[in-house]
């Protein structure tokens, strides 16, 4: 009797952990906003212009298998941005371009979501860099165009 109520002790607690583990990727695959912005055109017309915001004092946290996506918000619905998030140091900026016109005297919105990263096929009409732990490569449109070795390499025998 104390065993059968010992063992559905420890059955309930499985059951509980591994629906716990099957939330919890889920729960990461979740778009969350980061941050909300409204640029202003002032008192000039502008035209395809670039901006830039710097994001040091907010708490992007990207990790593995998430990426970051500006949306541009025009009459209620959100619009995928193209956007470049720079870390140099110690600021990370922001940067993307207010494409077409923006009179002046107006302004327009921007969402910064972090969501989970779906390899979408912008990633190949585009430029990535990644890192080995030995080499960067740089690939434009999925193809290797470039590939740095960071890492320290001997030299052959006899050179």
């Amino acid at each position: 009797m104390v065993f059968e109520k010992y063992s559905q002790y420890v059955l309930n607690i499985l059951i509980t952990l591994l629906l716990i583990t099957l939330t919890l990727p889920s729960l990461n695959a979740q778009p969350q906003e980061i941050a909300e912005f409204t640029v202003h055109a002032g008192t000039h017309d502008r035209w395809n212009t670039p901006v830039s915001i710097s994001l040091s004092n907010l708490p992007i946290g990207v990790q593995s298998g998430q990426t970051l996506q500006l949306y541009e918000v025009k009459e209620g619905r959100e619009l995928a941005v193209k956007s470049q998030l720079d870390a140099n140091g110690y600021d990370h900026s922001l940067r993307w371009i207010l494409s077409g016109n923006t009179p002046p005297g107006t302004s327009r919105t921007y969402i910064l979501k972090k969501e989970a990263d779906n390899g979408s096929e912008d990633d190949q009409t585009s430029v990535t860099v990644t890192d080995s732990g030995e080499d960067l490569t740089l690939r434009i449109d999925g193809k290797n165009v470039l590939s740095y070795r960071h890492a320290v390499t001997s030299p052959p025998e006899g050179v």
